[in-house]
C-alpha cells in the first residue's frame, strides 16, 4: 500500500472493525467524565488484543524483514505493524511473476551482461505501445515485416576483422534469435555505409523498398554530427516513419565510436527526438563507453582492425554486434511477456476523472517540433520525400546521357544504362560498398530532373587517396536548379576530417513541380584536383 498526496486511511472491512466501536462510547463517556464498568472492561480487552497482535506481528515482520530475530523483541510501533502486517498480506499473495528474463533465468547466456549494463541499455523505453502492437501481430502468428535502417555497423562494417570474418551482423544475429519464437518475422535491410538520418529522411524508401513495414530498427547515431541540422532530419525521419498508414513501431539502436571530436554525436538528437516521438532506444554506449573511458587498454577488444593491424575505433567488432543483438533480444522478450499480460488482463490506463493523459495518447505523432515554440494550432507540414541513389537497385540516380535527348527523369526505374552512356565525362564508380556518379573533367555537366519544392544533392567528402595522384584529389562543383546559374551552389568535396556523405541544399522554395537539376566541375580547389563524387539526388 502506498501512501500520496491528500490520501486517507480507510479501516478495511473485517471483524476487527467492531472492536473499535466500544471506543465510540469511551470518548463519549470521557466528554462527561465518567466512565462505566462495562465501558472500562471492553477498553482493557480491547488494548490487551492490540498489544499481543503487536507482537505477534513485529516478531513476524522481523522475520521476514531481515531474517534475523529483532534486538528488541517487540515493538510498539503502530504503524512499523500496520506496514509490517500489509507486507505480510502481500508475501501471503506472493510477488508477481517478473517479465524480465534473468529474474526468472539469471544462467541465461543473454544474461551474462549482468543487471546493471542490461538497465543501463535502455536509454529510454518510452510507453512501448507501438512495440506491443507489432508484437501482439507475431503473438497471432502473423507475417511481421522488419525494416533496417542504418549505417556501416549495421552493414556490418567491423566483422572483417583484420581480414578475418568474425559472423554475422548485429540485424541478422537478432533476428535469428527473434525467429525461434515467431518464425514468420521477415527482415529487410536497407543500411548503407556512411549515412546517416538527412539521407534516409529523403531515402528510407529507396534503400527499403517493401511496403507496410511493422517495426522500423534505426541505427544512425555514429553518423550524425551534434547539431540542429541533425536534429532536422532526425524530425522528418520519425514523422516519416510513424506517420505511415499501418503505424509502425520503431526501435532507435546505438552504437559508439571513439574517433571523432566528440563522444556523443548523433546521441544528442536522438535521445531527444526520441523521448519526443515516444520511440524506445537500446544502447550498447551507456554501459560500455565508461567502461572504455575507465579502461583504456580494453579498447582494441571492442573495435575492429584495419588491415595493418592498426585499431578501427570507428567500427565495432563482433563483441560489439553480440551485445547490441543481446541487449535488443532481452527488450523485445521483456515487452513479449507484457503484450500476453496486457492481453490477458487489459492495460493499465490513467485513471478516469484525473487529470493525466489518455492511454490512447501514446504512439502518436506530435503535431509539433520538439526544439519550436509551444502553439495551440501550428502543425507541421507532411513530407513526402522523394530520393534517387547510386547503390540503390529499386531508385537508381539516373542521369541525362550524353545526347540531345535532355534531362532523364531521376524517377525512371530502368538500370540498363553502362557508365560510356553517361554525360561527357562522368561514370559510375563504386568503392567500399559505396556508389556515385563521378567526374574530375573540368567543365563536364550532369544533369536530373526532380519534383519538388526542396531540392538536395549528396556529395561524397574526403580528403583524397593517401598516395594519390594531384588530378585524383577532391575538387569542387557547381549546382544550379533550371536554367537559374547566376543563383548556383558551389559544393566543396574536401574535408580534413573524416571522410563520410554530405547534403547540400540546392534550392528551396520552388513552384512544385518538375525541376532540372545540373551540376559542373568548376577549376576553382582546396586541393589539386577536382574529382566530385555525387551519391544521390533528393526532393520533397
Amino acid at each position: 500500500m502506498g501512501y500520496g498526496r491528500d490520501s486517507t486511511i480507510r479501516l478495511p472491512g473485517s471483524p476487527d472493525r467492531a472492536a473499535l466501536l466500544p471506543s465510540l462510547t469511551i470518548a463519549s463517556a470521557r466528554a462527561t467524565g465518567r466512565i462505566c464498568l462495562p465501558q472500562l472492561a471492553a477498553l482493557l480487552l480491547f488494548a490487551a488484543s492490540c498489544f499481543l497482535s503487536g507482537i505477534y506481528v513485529d516478531r513476524a515482520s522481523s522475520a521476514v524483514d531481515s531474517g534475523a530475530p529483532s534486538s528488541a523483541g517487540l515493538s510498539l510501533n503502530p504503524l512499523r505493524s500496520a506496514a509490517a502486517r500489509l507486507g505480510a498480506v502481500s508475501s501471503s499473495r506472493g510477488a508477481p511473476p517478473s517479465c524480465r528474463l534473468c529474474d526468472a533465468d539469471p544462467s541465461n547466456p543473454l544474461c551474462e551482461y549482468g543487471d546493471a549494463a542490461i538497465r543501463m541499455s535502455r536509454a529510454f523505453e518510452g510507453s512501448g505501445v507501438r512495440v506491443r502492437r507489432f508484437l501482439a501481430k507475431a503473438l497471432r502468428g502473423d507475417e511481421v515485416k522488419i525494416g533496417v535502417i542504418g549505417a556501416s555497423v549495421t552493414a556490418g562494417h567491423g566483422l572483417d576483422h583484420g581480414g578475418h570474418v568474425a559472423g554475422p551482423a548485429y540485424p541478422q544475429r537478432w533476428l535469428a534469435e527473434f525467429q525461434k519464437t515467431f518464425p514468420r518475422a521477415r527482415m529487410f535491410d536497407g543500411s548503407a555505409p556512411a549515412m546517416d538520418s538527412a539521407f534516409y529522411s529523403y531515402c528510407y524508401k529507396a534503400m527499403v523498398p517493401e511496403p507496410d513495414i511493422d517495426l522500423w530498427l534505426v541505427e544512425l547515431d555514429i553518423n550524425n554530427d551534434n547539431s540542429i541540422d541533425t536534429m532536422q532530419a532526425d524530425d522528418i525521419l520519425m514523422r516519416s516513419l510513424l506517420s505511415q498508414p499501418n503505424e509502425p513501431a520503431v526501435i532507435r539502436l546505438s552504437v559508439l565510436a571513439l574517433l571523432f571530436e566528440d563522444m556523443a554525436r548523433g546521441a544528442v538528437s536522438n535521445l531527444l527526438l526520441s523521448q519526443f516521438f515516444d520511440v524506445p532506444v537500446i544502447s550498447i554506449k551507456n554501459f560500455l563507453l565508461p567502461h572504455l573511458i575507465a579502461n583504456p587498454d580494453v579498447v582494441p577488444d571492442y573495435f575492429t582492425k584495419f588491415y595493418d593491424g592498426k585499431p578501427d575505433t570507428r567500427h565495432v567488432n563482433i563483441n560489439g554486434h553480440v551485445a547490441l543483438a543481446d541487449m535488443l533480444s532481452l527488450y523485445m522478450h521483456e515487452q513479449t511477456c507484457i503484450t500476453k499480460q496486457e492481453q490477458a488482463r487489459g492495460r493499465l490506463g490513467a485513471k478516469e476523472g484525473t487529470p493525466w493523459p489518455a492511454d490512447e495518447l501514446w504512439g502518436t505523432v506530435p503535431r509539433l517540433r520538439a526544439w519550436e515554440k509551444y502553439s495551440a494550432s501550428d502543425r507541421v507540414d507532411h513530407v513526402e520525400p522523394t530520393c534517387r541513389f547510386a547503390s540503390s537497385k529499386s531508385h537508381p540516380l539516373i542521369p541525362a546521357p550524353s545526347s540531345d535527348l535532355g534531362a532523364v527523369p531521376v524517377g525512371s526505374t530502368s538500370s540498363s544504362f553502362e557508365p560510356e552512356s553517361l554525360a561527357d565525362g562522368w561514370q559510375r564508380i563504386e568503392w567500399n560498398d559505396k556508389a556515385a556518379l563521378a567526374s574530375r573533367e573540368v567543365g563536364a555537366v550532369v544533369k536530373f530532373e526532380v519534383e519538388g519544392s526542396t531540392v538536395g544533392v549528396a556529395v561524397w567528402e574526403w580528403a583524397g587517396p593517401p598516395h594519390g595522384l594531384a588530378h585524383e584529389m577532391p575538387g569542387r562543383a557547381s549546382c544550379w536548379i533550371d536554367d537559374d546559374e547566376r543563383g548556383s551552389t558551389v559544393i566543396d568535396a574536401y574535408s580534413s576530417g573524416v571522410a563520410g556523405s554530405r547534403w547540400s541544399q540546392i534550392g528551396s522554395g520552388l513552384s512544385t513541380r518538375k525541376h532540372t537539376v545540373s551540376c559542373q566541375i568548376i577549376r576553382a580547389s582546396s586541393t589539386t584536383g577536382h574529382e566530385v563524387r555525387i551519391m544521390g539526388v533528393v526532393s520533397h
